[in-house]
C-alpha cells in the first residue's frame, strides 16, 4: 500500500457545489493507450478520491502507478474543473510513453 498526504494536493474545486464535509461519489474515467476504464469512490474530497484511484488503477503496473502518484502527490497536472459545468474535472499524466488521460465526475448517488 501507497502512503500519501491528501493535504499536499491542490486541485481546483472552484465549480464544485456540494459541501465538502459529506461523502460523495467520484467517477474517474480512465484512457491510456487502447484502454478505457471507469472507477467509482465514495470520499469526503476529490483529492481523496484521486488518490484511492491512482493507488488502485490495475491497469497500470506496479513502476506506473509509483510514478502517477509521485505526479500527484508534488501537485503536477492537478485535475482542473472543465470550464461551462460543474463537478467535473480533467487531466491527462504521461506515464513513460503513453499518455494517461483522466475525467472525473462527481456522480449524483
Amino acid at each position: 500500500m501507497y502512503l500519501y498526504d491528501v493535504n499536499m494536493i491542490e486541485t481546483d474545486m472552484s465549480d464544485t457545489v456540494f459541501p465538502l464535509s459529506e461523502k460523495a461519489t467520484f467517477t474517474f474515467i480512465t484512457y491510456i493507450r487502447n484502454y478505457n476504464a471507469s472507477y467509482q469512490f465514495e470520499v469526503t474530497t476529490l483529492e481523496e478520491g484521486l488518490m484511492l484511484w491512482a493507488t488502485n488503477i490495475d491497469i497500470l503496473n506496479r513502476q506506473q502507478r509509483k510514478v502517477l502518484l509521485k505526479y500527484i502527490q508534488k501537485s503536477k497536472n492537478n485535475p482542473i474543473a472543465v470550464e461551462g459545468v460543474k463537478n467535473v474535472w480533467s487531466t491527462s499524466y504521461r506515464i513513460f510513453r503513453p499518455l494517461l488521460t483522466l475525467h472525473i465526475v462527481k456522480t449524483v448517488s
